[in-house]
């Protein structure tokens, strides 16, 4: 809960970014904060009413203020958000872009870090594996393999990560891992961490 003072500067806050918004409209975030403390301060008054008493008229004229800022901005407003949206759609695109051409760079030299003079980026290989549906033959035969193996407590359910750690440590015979491989298809999945300077 806010004392008195903290409402005293809360004020002047909203003030300081209130005239920086008028000033320059893209200073979107600074009305943003302003409305999101006027609805922070409606809120602490219903607890507290008489903390907030000295500032009311201070309040109510400020929120007038914002009131009519957003109403006077909101054509401005649209076009900005407009213009971000795009933006954002662009650098989506190249993103994915220069993902997909660093994954083929990195398959090629295999390669698990790329670098650059902005900072690196670490691929991170797994492998996925596809079970068959409930209730079709495959799936049947994949829980008899399990069965066979001994091993339904450490695949449970089946768990497609533990069937394959399974696999990969040797746990099935060569012929039930060639069986498990025709009956569950795997897949390399990558992903990029990125790690900037600084």
């Amino acid at each position: 809960m806010s004392t008195t003072a903290q409402i005293h500067d809360a004020c002047e806050e909203i003030a300081r970014r209130l005239g920086l918004f008028r000033a320059d409209a893209n200073c979107v975030t600074d009305l943003q904060w302003c409305l999101h403390k006027l609805a922070q301060l409606r809120q602490e008054y219903r607890g507290d009413p008489a903390a907030f008493a000295p500032h009311m008229d201070r309040i109510k004229d400020l929120s007038q203020q914002v009131r009519e800022a957003l109403a006077g901005s909101g054509e401005a407003l649209t076009a900005r958000y407009l213009e971000a949206a795009g933006a954002v759609t662009a650098w989506q695109d190249i993103r994915e872009a220069c993902r997909d051409v660093l994954l083929e760079l990195a398959n090629q030299q295999d390669a698990w870090r790329l670098d650059s003079p902005a900072g690196w980026i670490e691929i991170k290989r797994s492998r996925a594996a596809s079970l068959p549906k409930p209730g079709t033959p495959q799936r049947e035969e994949l829980l008899a393999l399990i069965t066979q193996a001994e091993l339904w407590p450490e695949v449970a359910y089946p768990n497609a990560a533990r069937l394959l750690k399974a696999v990969d440590a040797g746990r099935f015979t060569p012929q039930q891992a060639g069986l498990i491989a025709r009956l569950c298809p795997t897949q390399t999945i990558c992903r990029l961490a990125v790690h900037p300077n600084g």
